[in-house]
This record gives structure tokens, C-alpha cells and sequence, in this order.
């Protein structure tokens, strides 16, 4: 778009920040500020967060943050992260493959991720960062809240994040108290649920909790992939020593069984969930001749050459879809009052050991065990100082072991990952008052990221004969017939394979090293403005950036991937207006990234490889609103529209084999690659134009009987791309997600059961896509939930 729109876009987006501020004066003034931070009788609730590490309410805290309560965590059923998509209107979780789960925030990022990358959308637990997005399965149970940070972080968070911050804090115990909860759940699909929690004191100064959760359900797809079975539990020790001093020790654990996610095929009805391993999906599917076998055109005269027949993938020797992950870890935090400030320090354990098939493009086998420890001290200064300030030292160790192997049926890639990271980072956060109403803020963070991967790639591809002979020109001898290679593969021990109609096997094998250090310093500055008790007006610039790292690949000189960075500018404005009824936020953003990191196979030497590149620029901008409304005593409304212009402004990379896109492409790629794919002007994956989420509460009273609250919510999307090639068959067209509730709780508030439906419209959307093979071939696609539905109940003592 031209300049001349980009300055009326700020303008228009400045000035409504700028009258919902004035407007704000009004209202407001009826208030006065001894009741700030209490809330009337029959009022909205108030959610305190601690994302500026520092306890404040969320419409106090001038960042942009979406935080959603425990109650509605419980009352939405979340166990599992994808859910928070319904409850996060910025936020987007997709299950990609294995425990894998891909977080986006207004289109920001990882498409597809690796062992040797870091994620674009942290999360966080109790404060420790999980640097893997496996880390996240079996958290979801016994939470305080969730916070939902939007934008880099560049300051306060130990692991910089170019796209956002997930939050997720555990209920912590409650010294000199005994009290517990239970909730058990029955649905469609089998689906059982079952998630507790009890809170007993130990001493008069110390207690003690114990929470757990057992999940299982059968698959959404007709092969039994799409399934749960999940199995948590955490203790959670707090003493007040003292005073001024406390100490909190964790340990969790989960399993994760079952098939685990599953996938369909494009040219199949998606609404019956044929899954990959079902007959029906190998009938009409799979069984045609396809480019390559392994490769799709001759190099002289770019003539196809025949090739082999695609296998349906419950005939490939070795398959058999299954995961079996572990996850756990121990945390530890002390903080001591002190005349400067609180002095906490964090440290923390935690690893995770994956065992997997997952049957999407290509076939994925992988054995991991994933160590990570991390230290955090810091220092935050009395909330009443006029000049506060946050100073803090972060380390953090990351060791993987990882075998893949990448399985494309005429072609493999068995990859041993051994990346090691070491971070250290400081960073401070100053705020001081010039007035009561105004504050200015600044914060640096210094950061020195140490990688090193020590690897080893085997490469194995089936050769027609006469391929090398006609490798110039002329037609090759056709293969077809011949068997497809096995899942599995051991590194020390070469494949005997016995080819048919002449084919034969051949294996090359290359070590992959690197070793470099990457620095960086982010920044942020800030002003915020008290235009009424109950209003904010603030503005922001941070810059976020993520590390480079390396890639698996037979190229010794091109195995390496530099930082990517982001810069991003924030106007908002939060307001509580008729006597805290009505909750009015206003955001406007405008995102710059630059050298995005984008995962994605290519051909390296005849070879696939699992490649992150850094692959040019892109723009998000965009506005949000929010509203919350008790429009009556017993009735609570609210809605979030969120508006997102996303651009790729400069997007372009080679590709060493013909490319499946649906980007500009043609020959001479950068680089010396034969061909190009130039996605420059094209709007990015997973950045839909609108995102619209709505709700209604109704609470009906039953006297001394207690009550009945009837919940609605939908959430529309508009279309988007949902994999990095934008084929059109990679396109989601626009669609609903609504859900139903009906709740009867008992006076005391201490019984409930309530009956639920999600996913009314029964959608069949798609959440991740990607075609079979690395050049082209068959699209494979993950669904998202279809309806579900069911009864809930639960108790508390």
C-alpha cells in the first residue's frame, strides 16, 4: 500500500485511541479514586496479572495483554492448549505433528518447527520458559490464569520472542487451609475426563497441593488418529519462612499416549474424516505415478521423467502411528522482601523424551530427549516508589538428542540433532512518575546466545534404471512397481533393500557441524497516561529477536540461519466506564519483521533437507477492540474484533526442484538455486483479515436452589493460508466456531454440572497443511475438533 495510506492509517487509529480517551473523562469522574482497584456489587470482575512481573490489575498494566481467568478456563474445559484459541482472539494453536503444537499471535509464528530452532511464541510456566513447543502438553489443569502477551518481548522474558508470550500460572497452595475441587466430564468420542485438586496445610506457615488430570477420547478420524490419552500430575509446596521471606517449590509430570494427531487428504470429503491410515484414503489417493522417484524433472531438458507410485501409507513396511512422550520438571523460587525491592530467584529443571510416528507429509519418526535448565535472579522495586525499576540475570542450558527420519517413500532423510545452547541474558525495566497521572518507561536487555550442533545425516534415495545414463536428456527407464522404503532406519546398521524392475538404493552419509555465538540488544520505551481512575491511554516501541541456529543439511558451508527480528509500535487505550459495567480497550499495532526464520524441506546435493532460512520481510498492522458489559445484574456480554493487514513486503528464496506454490516462481533462484519462489506482496500464513469472537452470560436465579448460567460464544475467522506454499487448496475459507453451555450451581457454590456443546456447526476447517512431497504431490491436511459435546460436573470443598 502507498505512504499516503499508511499515514491516514495511523491518524484514523491515533485519533479513535485518542476519543475513546477523552471520552473516558466523562463516566469516570462519578468515581473517586479511594475505590480504585475495589469493584461494586454485581460489577465486571477484575483479573490481576503479573506479566511486568509485578502483581497489577490487566487494565492497569499498559501492555497488550488478553488474560483469561480461571473460571473461564474451568468453564470452558481447557486441558489442552488448542483450546485457548477460543478464549484468545490474537491467539492461534494448531497441532502440527507428534505433541508439536504451533503458536501464532496476529500471524506471527513458526509454520513448522525443528529440533534446532527456537519458537516464535514462547510459553511460559510459573515463569520458566519451555523451549520447545512439545513442553506444553499436560499443563493445562488446576490453573490461576492465562496471559496472552502480544508483540515481542524483548525486555523482561528470558527467552526474547519475536511474536508474543503465553503465560500459563498454576493455582499455587493456600497456607492454613484444606480445601479441594474435582470435575469429571463425558462426551462424544468417548471422551473422558477427569481433574482434581487438594490444598492441605503442613504447618502453620507452610502447605501443600496436589492436582492431577486423566484425559481420553477416541480419534475424530475414521483410522483412530486424533485421539487423547493424557495422564498429569503436579505438587506444588509454598512456606513463609519468614516475614519477608517465602519459598515455593514444584514438580509436574504428564504422559502423553495414544495415535496421536491425525491428517487427511485433499480430493477426500473433509467432513468424513478419512484418516491417512484408513483404506478408503489409499483407494483413489495415493496410487498414482508421481514426480519425483526421487526426482521430478530431468536437469537439461526439464521432461518429466515416470516415476514410482505412491504407496497408501498403511502398506509402508514399518508404520505403525503411536506416540509415547514424557514430560517433567522441577522449579524452585525464593523471594526475600527487602528495603530496595523483592529478590526472587527461580531456578529450574525440566526434560521431555518423545517417541512418535506421525503420518503427515513426509511420514515422521522421532526419538528425542529433550534437558533444559534455566536460573533467573531479579529485583523489583516497592510498587508505591516513584521511580521503579525491574533489574534482572537470566541463564538458560538447552542439550537435544534427536533422531528423525523424514520418510517420503522413494526418498528419506534420517537425521541424529544434538543441538546445545547456552544463554545469558540482563535486562532492567525503568518507570517513574512525572506526575500521579503520567509515567514514562524504558527497559534494555542484553543478550548472548551461544549454539553449537554436533549432527550426522543419512540420506537414502531409490533410483530408476538408465536414471543416471538419461540423467542429460532422453527418457528414463520407468520403476514402477518397486517397494517403497521402510519407516524406520538404523544409522549403524545400512538397509538391505531389494528393489524391483531394475531399481536400486542409494545411501550417502554426512556429518553436520557449526558452532557460533549470536548477540543482541532489544529495547523498550514507553508513556502511559492516567486520563481518568479508570482509563488509560499508552503507547510503545520494542524490538524482539530470536536467535539464529543451524539446519541438518550435506552442505557444510550453508547449514547456519541468522536472528530474526521485530519492531513493534503499539497505541491502546483501556477504560472502565458506568460505574465498572462496561470495558471498552482499544489497541492499534504496526508490526515490522525482518529476516523471518521459515522451516521448510528443500534439495541439497539430490538430497531433502529440513531447511530454516531467513526469508525477508514482512508488515502487521492492525487494530483491536475489546468490550466487556454487565448490561444487567444477571447479564454479561462480551466481544473482541480484531482487524489485521498483514504483508510479506519482501519474501523471496530458491528452490532446487520445480516448486509447489502458489507464489510467483520461475528459473535462477538467489543463492545459484535453479529456481525461484517470490511470495513478495502475498499476505503470510495464518493472518486472517478478521477475527471476531462473541459471548453472552445469562445467570437465571433459583432462589435458595442456587442457579442456572446459559453460555453462548462464536468466534469467526476470515479466510487464510494455512501452509507456507499459499497453493489455493492451502486456502481456509472463512468460518464459524460456536458453543453452548448450560450450568446449574448449587447456593454455596459448591456443586456444579453443566452440559456443553462445541463446534455447534460441526466445521471441518483446517488448521495445518502441507503437501506429501518436498517438490509437490499430495496435500495433506490436519482438522481442527469437529462438534463435541457432553455433561460436566464438579464439586469443591
Amino acid at each position: 500500500m502507498n505512504s499516503l495510506f499508511d499515514v491516514r492509517f495511523v491518524l484514523k487509529c491515533s485519533t479513535a485511541l485518542a476519543s475513546v480517551a477523552m471520552v473516558a473523562t466523562m463516566p469516570a469522574h462519578a468515581q473517586s479514586a479511594d475505590d480504585e482497584g475495589q469493584f461494586n456489587a454485581g460489577g465486571l470482575t477484575e483479573i490481576i496479572v503479573t506479566a511486568q512481573k509485578r502483581a497489577e490489575s490487566s487494565q492497569k498494566a499498559a501492555v497488550a495483554i488478553t488474560a483469561v481467568s480461571s473460571e473461564d478456563l474451568s468453564r470452558a474445559g481447557v486441558t489442552d492448549a488448542q483450546q485457548l484459541t477460543n478464549l484468545a482472539p490474537a491467539l492461534h494453536i494448531d497441532s502440527v505433528y507428534g505433541p508439536a503444537a504451533n503458536f501464532y499471535v496476529r500471524g506471527v509464528g513458526n509454520l513448522v518447527l525443528n529440533a534446532s530452532s527456537d519458537p516464535a511464541v514462547v510459553v511460559n510456566i510459573d515463569g520458566v520458559p519451555l523451549a520447545r513447543p512439545t513442553g506444553v502438553q499436560g499443563m493445562f489443569f488446576d490453573l490461576e490464569r492465562v496471559e496472552v502477551l502480544k508483540g515481542p518481548q524483548g525486555t523482561l522474558y528470558g527467552r526474547n520472542a519475536t511474536g508474543g508470550a503465553v503465560n500459563v500460572i498454576t493455582a499455587q497452595p493456600k497456607i492454613g487451609e484444606t480445601s479441594g475441587s474435582i470435575t469429571a466430564s463425558y462426551g462424544n468420542y468417548n471422551a473422558g475426563k477427569v481433574d482434581g485438586a487438594i490444598n492441605l496445610p503442613v504447618s502453620d506457615n507452610t502447605a501443600v497441593r496436589i492436582a492431577g488430570l486423566i484425559s481420553n477420547r477416541d480419534g475424530y478420524y475414521s483410522d483412530g488418529t486424533g485421539d487423547e490419552d493424557l495422564g498429569a500430575f503436579r505438587v506444588t509446596m509454598a512456606s513463609e519462612v519468614s516475614d519477608t521471606f517465602t519459598l515455593s517449590a514444584s514438580f509436574d509430570y504428564a504422559h502423553q499416549g495414544g495415535k496421536g494427531p491425525g491428517s487427511t487428504v485433499e480430493g477426500l470429503n473433509y467432513d468424513d474424516r478419512i484418516g491417512v491410515m484408513d483404506d478408503r484414503a489409499g483407494a483413489n489417493v495415493y496410487e498414482r505415478v508421481i514426480n519425483p522417484a526421487p526426482y521430478p524433472f530431468n536437469v537439461a531438458g526439464f521432461a518429466a521423467l515416470p516415476g514410482a507410485i505412491l504407496q497408501p501409507f498403511n502398506e509402508i513396511e514399518g508404520i505403525d502411528t503411536y506416540q509415547d512422550n514424557e514430560f517433567w520438571g522441577v522449579r524452585l523460587q525464593a523471594d526475600l522482601e527487602t528495603s530496595l525491592g523483592t529478590v526472587s530467584f527461580i531456578p529450574s529443571y525440566r526434560e521431555a523424551s518423545l517417541d512418535f510416528l506421525s503420518p503427515i507429509s513426509p511420514i515422521i519418526l522421532t526419538e528425542e530427549k529433550d534437558k533444559q535448565t534455566s536460573a533467573e535472579l531479579r529485583l523489583v522495586s516497592p510498587s508505591e516508589n516513584r521511580l521503579q525499576y525491574i533489574f534482572g540475570l537470566f541463564y538458560f542450558n538447552e542439550r537435544v538428542n534427536s533422531l528423525n527420519n523424514f520418510n517420503f517413500e522413494y526418498t528419506s532423510f534420517h537425521a541424529e540433532i544434538a543441538p546445545k545452547v547456552d544463554s545469558y541474558a540482563a535486562y532492567s525495566r525503568l518507570t517513574y512518575s512525572i506526575t500521579p497521572e503520567l509515567r514514562i518507561s524504558g527497559g534494555l536487555r542484553y543478550t548472548i546466545d551461544k549454539k553449537s550442533t554436533n549432527d550426522l545425516n543419512v540420506v537414502e534415495n531409490v533410483y530408476c534404471p538408465g536414471f543416471f545414463d538419461n540423467y542429460e536428456g532422453g527418457p528414463a527407464t520407468t520403476c514402477v512397481g518397486t517397494p517403497t522404503l521402510p519407516v524406520s532406519f538404523d544409522v549403524s546398521d545400512p538397509l538391505a533393500y531389494e528393489g524391483v524392475n531394475g531399481s536400486f538404493l542409494a545411501i550417502t552419509t554426512n556429518p553436520n557441524r557449526g558452532k557460533e555465538t549470536f548477540k543482541k540488544l532489544t529495547w523498550r520505551a514507553a508513556v502511559e497516561y492516567d486520563v481518568a481512575p479508570r482509563s488509560l491511554l499508552y503507547a510503545s516501541v520494542e524490538t524482539g529477536y530470536k536467535a539464529g541456529g543451524f539446519f541438518n543439511t550435506p552442505d557444510q558451508a550453508n547449514n547456519s540461519f541468522q536472528p530474526e527480528t521485530i519492531t513493534a509500535f503499539t497505541i491502546g487505550s483501556k477504560n472502565r466506564f458506568l460505574d465498572n459495567r462496561l470495558q471498552l480497550n482499544l489497541e492499534a499495532f504496526w508490526w515490522e519483521y525482518k529476516d523471518q526464520q521459515v522451516s521448510h524441506f528443500i534439495t541439497v546435493f539430490g538430497a531433502p533437507v529440513f531447511a530454516t532460512e531467513n526469508i525477508g520481510k514482512s508488515r502487521f498492522r492492525g487494530v483491536e477492540l475489546e468490550m466487556r458489559a454487565q448490561v444487567m445484574s444477571n447479564t454479561e456480554v462480551n466481544g473482541t474484533v480484531q482487524y489485521l493487514d498483514a504483508r510479506n513486503t519482501e519474501f523471496l528464496y530458491g528452490s532446487a526442484t520445480p516448486p509447489n506454490t502458489g507464489c510467483a516462481s520461475g528459473f535462477g533462484g538467489p543463492g545459484g538455486a535453479p529456481f525461484y519462489v517470490d511470495c513478495t506482496g502475498n499476505r503470510p500464513a495464518k493472518a486472517p483479515v478478521w477475527t471476531l469472537q462473541g459471548g453472552i452470560d445469562q445467570r437465571i436465579p433459583l432462589g435458595e436452589s442456587g442457579d442456572i448460567t446459559v453460555s453462548l460464544n462464536t468466534r469467526y475467522e476470515s479466510g487464510s493460508y494455512t501452509g507456507i506454499e499459499l497453493l489455493p487448496s492451502q486456502y481456509q475459507s472463512g468460518f464459524f466456531t460456536s458453543g453452548a453451555q448450560v450450568r446449574f450451581t448449587t447456593a454455596d457454590g459448591r456443586f456444579n454440572i453443566a452440559g456443553f456443546v462445541d463446534n455447534i456447526e460441526d466445521n471441518a476447517t483446517v488448521g495445518f497443511s502441507q503437501p506429501h512431497n518436498f517438490a509437490g504431490g499430495q496435500l495433506f491436511v490436519r482438522l481442527q475438533a469437529p462438534r463435541t459435546y457432553g455433561l460436566r460436573a464438579g464439586y469443591k470443598f
